[in-house]
Order: structure tokens, then sequence, then C-alpha cells
């Protein structure tokens, strides 16, 4: 209906102020339809190794925000650590709970904003053991690489701007930028994202980094470049010089 309304206006050359944003709403709708769509015959599949972890972790949610603020604390984590011969099975058990965890952030298709809150409040608690909200951010970076997340974009800027731990913040700038260019045409249609971004762009010392991530992306383009000159020009060439080499060097061993 909202799409015949929409042609109706055009064809007339009514203009309207809201055309373009309903145009857009239509664009995510659709983008997020296609991604559920995509990962609902990939998970009913099982396809590969993910897709089967995925579906044996089937509607599986977060744990209590309580215990994983207990559970990931930098005081609990030394307590551990004091005695490791001691601890060594809650040592075991607590690296258990983290992967499972990772796994519950990384396969979570779309954040509820509870969710989020929770994970964007463990990722910025002074509290919380910095390798451990490292690996919150990485799991979020990985879920992102796996599909479309306005929510998950918006943690990683949190956690950049909130977290004391130097470790934490150029993993979630760094996952930013490199899910940001996956989906370049997608994030314009999330008005709330991109004036997020943009504001959150100007503020001190990001600018640098983002430009020393970009110089680092450049580098290894150029390195993909050069290793596919090597593999396609280079090593075909060395190939067919190679019995004339051996029978020079045969050559020398028999004038010896």
């Amino acid at each position: 209906t909202t799409y015949q309304y929409m042609l109706q206006y055009a064809l007339s050359g009514t203009k309207d102020k809201e055309q373009k944003k309903i145009y857009d709403q239509l664009r995510t709708d659709l983008l997020e339809l296609a991604d559920r769509l995509r990962e609902g015959i990939f998970t009913q599949n099982a396809s590969n190794h993910l897709y089967g972890k995925k579906k044996d972790l089937g509607q599986t949610t977060l744990p209590p925000a309580e215990e994983m603020r207990d559970r990931l604390s930098t005081e609990k984590m030394n307590w551990l650590s004091s005695n490791l011969e001691a601890n060594r099975d809650a040592l075991r058990e607590r690296e258990n709970y983290t992967n499972r965890l990772f796994d519950l952030i990384w396969l979570n298709d779309k954040m509820t904003e509870s969710e989020a809150q929770t994970i964007s409040d463990l990722c910025t608690d002074e509290d919380i053991y910095w390798c451990d909200q490292c690996l919150l951010v990485s799991a979020l970076t990985a879920s992102l690489f796996r599909i479309f997340d306005e929510r998950k974009f918006l943690i990683l800027i949190d956690a950049y701007e909130l977290s004391i731990s130097e470790q934490v913040k150029q993993r979630a700038i760094t996952g930013f930028v490199i899910s940001a260019y996956l989906y370049n045409s997608r994030l314009p249609l999330y008005s709330n994202l991109h004036n997020r971004t943009l504001i959150w762009a100007k503020g001190e010392g990001v600018s640098d980094n983002l430009q020393e991530i970009f110089l680092q992306i450049i580098r290894s383009k150029e390195t993909e470049i050069i290793e596919k000159k090597i593999k396609e020009v280079i090593l075909p060439e060395m190939e067919k010089i190679t019995p004339l080499i051996k029978k020079k060097l045969k050559l020398v061993e028999l004038m010896d």
C-alpha cells in the first residue's frame, strides 16, 4: 500500500517531503527481510560448521546481566588467577562460559534493545576484565561480518567512547571500520546510526585512528595485489624456466 501511494505521488508529479524517508524505510525493510531469509535457509540446512552451531543454539538467549557482570569481573578473575593450581577447574569452567558467551553474541542475528544495552554496559564497565571486554567486542564484529545489525554498530561506538582500556578502544574502532566497509552503501539508510557516526568521527583522536586503520587496509590490499601478481605472473614464468635451470645445473655438475 505504501509503495502504491509512492507511485501515485510520483506519477502525479506531487512533491512529498516524506518520500525519501519512506523509500529508505522500504529499502531497509527489504534488506532486513533478505537477511532473515538467508539466515533462516542456511541455519535450516546447517550448511557448514557455523550454521550447525547456530542451529544447536536455537533460541538460547544471553545469560542474565548480573550473572555476566559477576562472571566477567576483574575482581573475580584476579581471585582465580591468584592460585592457578587450586582454581584450575574454575578457570576452565570460566573459559567455557566466555566461549559460549562469544557464540551467543556472534550468532545473534538482531539484538533486542535490552540485550544491546546489557552488552554495551559490559563493554564499558570499569569493573569488567578488559580481556573479556575485548572478547565481547570481537564477537560483535564477527557477528556484523555475518549479518547487519544497527545496534551492534552503536555498541562498538559506545565501547570506543566509554571504555578506559586502550585495547578495547582499538579493537572497537577497527571492528567498526571493517564492518562499515562491508555495508558502505547500507549505512546511510539508518539515520540514527549515520548521524551518530558523523558526530563520533569528529571526536578527539578518532580521525587519527581512522586514518591509521585506512592506511593499514590499503597496505593489505597492496599486499594482495603483489601476492596475486606473484601467483599469476611470476610463478608461471619461473615454472617455464625451471627445466632450463635444471639442465644447466646438470651440465655444470658433469663439467666438474
